[in-house]
């Protein structure tokens, strides 16, 4: 049974491959002549424009240009780690149910000695297997890439979801959801548009609503904006937030304060030092050192650190596929009620 499910996915893996193979070369390509770029503009004499002598301006604004240019096919780069788990899963996962179904041809698989839910095992550790063959490489390249390229921290919000094993998670979750749909609809294009649009509700409901509390953030008082230090997405603030952490947000607090304050409590202390800005007083010279000795309040910074990352990731993952099996056990139900 699993060589006829390769039989029939063939065609669509040999595709899938090639291009993932393609997008592979383009990103290592990409990701060496960026680490180059960068390790011009971060040597000496510009050091990242940190501290420069005047007299190397142009040559530091002629590699920051360079870096910058080049820079412009990371959101490519990006765009693609993005798509391509839940392209490459919901159209395997069409193939192997939903297109079987509106062609008929599964009356004549269950009317073989194999039962239904072997059919569909079959299906699930073939396409199963070829995703993970496919994606745990190219995962890897990208945690790479996003390194060298310095596009961005990988806890971030725009680097998270192409870091780690989410891509692989991602099409997983697609795959499992277009073959539940396929059950229902039993029609190939209604199958795949609503189950991308499923996916795209299901990572944006879980970056937005659920990633945030999967973790607590930390916090630090930001006492300088001078840019002395470099990191994975390019500098960060001395006496502020760790490099290559996922900034919360900023606001005040009240001084000396030893928990990590809600983002409730800095924007109640955020408020009451935009009023005192706002009178006579605020609006004068040394006004604003006037408002903060005055509310006895410091600029913080929430923030979650890069050593959580795996911490995350994990944690993410394991509601992703929480949420595969789920819909993998609705399938096999909905099978087992079907008419042959």
């Amino acid at each position: 049974m699993k060589w006829t499910a390769w039989r029939q996915q063939r065609s669509l893996i040999v595709a899938m491959t090639t291009v993932a193979a393609i997008a592979a070369v383009l990103l290592i390509l990409l990701g060496r002549h960026e680490s180059e770029l960068w390790r011009n503009y971060l040597a000496n004499p510009c050091k990242g424009n940190v501290r420069a002598s005047t007299k190397y301006q142009n040559v530091c604004a002629g590699r920051l240009q360079a870096v910058l240019n080049v820079g412009q096919f990371n959101r490519i780069a990006t765009i693609f780690g993005l798509l391509v788990g839940p392209l490459f899963g919901s159209i395997l996962g069409v193939n192997a149910v939903a297109r079987e179904l509106e062609a008929g041809t599964t009356r004549l698989a269950w009317t073989q000695s194999y039962s239904r839910p072997r059919w569909l095992m079959s299906k699930l550790s073939v396409n199963g297997a070829f995703l993970a063959a496919i994606f745990v490489p190219l995962c890897l390249i990208y945690d790479w890439w996003n390194k060298v390229a310095h596009y961005s921290a990988r806890i971030s919000p725009s680097g998270f979801p192409i870091s780690g094993f989410l891509p692989l998670i991602y099409s997983v979750v697609a795959f499992s959801s277009v073959v539940l749909l396929g059950l229902y609809l039993r029609r190939a294009g209604w199958s795949l548009v609503t189950g991308l649009l499923l996916i795209a509700v299901v990572v944006f409901a879980v970056e937005i609503g659920i990633r945030p509390i999967l973790v607590s953030p930390q916090f630090a008082v930001v006492s300088s904006s001078e840019l002395t230090q470099t990191s994975s997405s390019g500098f960060y603030s001395a006496g502020g937030i760790p490099s290559n952490s996922w900034s919360r947000g900023y606001g005040y607090a009240p001084k000396g304060i030893k928990v990590t304050p809600s983002a409730q409590m800095l924007s109640v202390y955020s408020n009451k030092l935009a009023r005192c800005w706002n009178t006579l007083r605020g609006h004068s010279p040394g006004g604003y050192e006037y408002c903060i000795r005055h509310l006895r309040v410091e600029n913080v910074a929430l923030y979650v650190p890069d050593s959580d990352f795996w911490n995350l990731q994990l944690s993410e993952s394991a509601i992703y596929l929480g949420f595969a099996l789920l819909l993998t056990a609705g399938s096999v139900v909905r099978l087992r009620r079907m008419l042959a």
